[in-house]
């Protein structure tokens, strides 16, 4: 049996690290009024106008559960609640019907439409992948965004084939990017000891909290 531990594992964050946060926003603000559009109706300059809005809020929110770390009990059941919170305000703002659909299978339409349009690599990252892809390094993520939005990410970036087995968004773990247990339990259920793992990340509290754990960090 191969020991997992004698290799060296490196977890990367996606926005700021694989991906350039502020080139993927403005890409995400212009494409995504577009999908509205076409099965809602409504202009751009509606869908924009709402969905600035909601991501103010949201994000306001998430924020502020970070700065007095209330970690969710239950990371999915939370996403799932945020999902539909997302969506429903963007039609309230929008000041059109909300449709009787499934909100977060909705969600998960919206995403699906706007990721594979989104262009917004770090230079260099794909060639970067590749090469410690070829050293032997087994590559993962370790993101705040959900594993699944993660993998369409990287396969629109053509690198999909460098990481090694799933990709560690808070979802896999059941966990929220916000105390040492996010690292731990990605570490666990990968199955290596943290003393075998680099992360990746542009956040110093993210690398602190994978400090903790007893994984080496590099800020990128």
């Amino acid at each position: 049996m191969t020991d997992k531990s004698a290799k060296w594992h490196i977890f990367f964050d996606d926005g700021g690290v694989l991906n350039d946060n502020e080139v993927r926003g403005r890409q995400w603000k212009e494409i995504l009024p577009k999908f509205f559009i076409l099965r809602f109706g409504g202009t751009a300059e509606i869908w924009s106008h709402a969905n600035h809005r909601v991501i103010n809020e949201l994000m306001q929110h998430l924020e502020q559960r970070w700065i007095t770390q209330q970690r969710p009990k239950d990371f999915n059941l939370f996403w799932e609640d945020f999902m539909n919170e997302w969506v429903i305000k963007m039609f309230t703002y929008a000041e059109i019907p909300l449709p009787d659909v499934n909100y977060v299978t909705l969600f998960k339409e919206v995403s699906n439409f706007v990721i594979p349009q989104v262009n917004s690599s770090n230079k260099d990252v794909q060639e970067t992948l590749r090469l410690l892809w070829e050293q032997g390094f087994n590559l993962y993520t370790a993101s705040g965004s959900v594993s699944w939005e993660l993998e369409k990410y990287i396969s629109t970036m053509e690198c999909k084939e460098y990481f090694h087995g799933a990709f560690y968004g808070p979802d896999l773990i059941n966990e929220g990017k916000l105390s040492p247990h996010f690292f731990q339990k990605i570490f666990q259920d990968v199955g290596i000891q943290p003393s075998r793992a680099i992360v990746i990340d542009d956040n110093p509290y993210f690398l602190q909290y994978a400090r903790e754990t007893g994984a080496h960090v590099i800020q990128s």
